[in-house]
């Protein structure tokens, strides 16, 4: 049966939605007669429809499309259709099967093959960022803290990017990276240099896979010296509450093991908690360590408003055993805050509290917080500063540009009271910062860190630009 008036219409606009479309670069056949107005969103007829096909013959069309992907698709489907018109004025029409055979399925009907033809698009991305942060001091030094040069392109999931540092001595360091997906099998690849002395510092190349809900990743690292080389091998899972990870280390030259690292984590869902535990191993001693902890488990539930929880860890090593603990206060006053108790037992019977930390949000974002050290030892842990036992801070949100919020933190931090002491504490430091987004890529950073006796202060800028 031969067909008059033949046609084939693609609506482009629905294969490749805007603006992934660019133009319809060239439209060519030797049988039948193309359309000049096709554009394939205004206008979808490919032919000007004057064209007869006989019986068992064929025509072919030839297009050519600018098309641009988007970040977020990677591959387009698209149909045509063709349609015409029987000597005995019937109108036909089908929906195009993709290849060159329209009944793959072979049962001699092909209007019931349609699939679809797939558009799989590299899509390129190509980026970088340049981070810089100088500093100024008491003794007016101007010091360049860092400076780093982050580029990198992706292609369809592969990303490849180069890293370099620098800081007021010189460049640092180098290195060169790639990853990826291949099938099932994510991997990853580094190259390190010591741009000094031109030499090579290290590689590393790594693969992780899934087998039956079990996470299996693999890292080999060569460096020089060879003796710092190793491979390792880490394996995760969970099932009903419970999750396990274990990672083994084995050194390359020579080959031996070297350590292990295996930990288990209970989730208990009545009482809105969890268990850990670990255990270390090396090669050369055997046991090293080993750590089990509660967290977040209730204790008291509303009871007045108040919500008490308890945590603790204990630690063994081969020389001594150490437990330590927190108590959480969470309120429903008017001011709800949440107030933490930290603790340890030092000896058999002995339960010690060494510092107290709180926090208050406001609904604004804004974040008031206290810490106070009841023993110079845990300074640090507590306040987060060796040299002060006491810190109030309050960080939270500034207005920015570009739709994205900035942000601001200031603290206070208190030593010990002068002698002859004239206050119960001395106010020692002061520090603020701010990050503000100036504009879309282009971030600013203020810090400042100021001892009230004015010796030793230290302001520093940082700039960070993305593109």
């Amino acid at each position: 049966m031969s067909l008059e008036e033949v046609q084939i219409t693609d609506d482009l606009a629905t294969s490749f939605p805007y603006p992934a479309l660019c133009s319809v670069v060239s439209l060519e056949s030797s049988f039948l007669t193309v359309s000049d107005d096709f554009d394939g969103v205004n206008e979808i007829s490919l032919l000007t429809g004057t064209d007869s096909l006989g019986v068992d013959k064929s025509g072919t069309v030839q297009m050519q499309l600018c098309i641009s992907p988007q970040s977020n698709v990677s591959s387009y489907s698209n149909y045509a259709f063709a349609s015409g018109r029987t000597s005995g004025g019937i109108r036909v029409a089908d929906r195009f099967q993709d290849g060159i055979n329209p009944d793959p399925d072979g049962d001699s009907d092909p209007g019931n093959d349609d699939q679809a033809t797939i558009f799989s698009l590299a899509n390129i991305e190509v980026g970088g960022a340049v981070q810089t942060a100088i500093s100024l001091t008491d003794t007016d030094t101007l010091t360049l803290d860092t400076f780093s040069l982050t580029a990198f392109v992706s292609i369809t999931g592969f990303t490849a990017q180069v890293q370099m540092t620098s800081s007021d001595v010189g460049l640092d360091s180098m290195s060169i990276s790639a990853n990826g997906t291949l099938g099932m099998v994510r991997l990853n690849s580094a190259l390190s240099f010591d741009p000094s002395n031109a030499s090579f510092t290290s590689v590393q190349g790594g693969a992780a896979f899934a087998v039956l809900d079990v996470d299996i990743t693999n890292i080999v690292y060569v460096a020089l010296p060879q003796t710092a080389s190793y491979t390792s091998l880490s394996i995760s899972g969970s099932s009903n509450g419970f999750s396990a990870q274990g990672s083994f280390r084995f050194g390359i030259c020579p080959f031996e093991f070297q350590n292990a690292n295996v930990c288990g984590t209970w989730e208990w869902p009545q009482c809105d908690t969890a268990a850990n535990a670990c255990a270390l191993f090396s090669g050369s001693d055997g046991f090293v360590s080993a750590t089990v902890s509660l967290s977040d488990l209730t204790i008291l539930e509303d009871i007045t408003a108040l919500q008490t929880t308890f945590g603790a860890t204990l630690a063994f090593t081969t020389e001594e055993t150490a437990f330590s603990h927190n108590l959480r206060f969470q309120p429903d006053w008017l001011l709800c805050a949440n107030v933490e108790l930290l603790g340890e037992v030092p000896s058999l019977g002995t339960m010690l509290f060494y510092g107290l930390v709180g926090e208050y949000a406001l609904a604004n974002g804004v974040t008031f917080y206290i810490a106070e050290s009841f023993s110079e030892e845990k300074n640090s842990s507590v306040t987060g500063k060796a040299e002060y036992w006491e810190a109030l801070k309050v960080e939270g949100p500034l207005p920015a540009c570009c739709g994205d919020n900035g942000s601001f933190a200031i603290g206070a931090y208190f030593g010990d009271a002068p002698s002859p002491p004239v206050s119960l504490f001395a106010f020692e430091l002061f520090t603020a910062s701010v990050d503000i987004p100036l504009s879309e890529g282009f971030d600013l950073a203020l810090n400042q860190e100021f001892p009230t006796n004015g010796i030793g202060w230290t302001f520093s800028v940082q700039f960070l630009i993305s593109w």
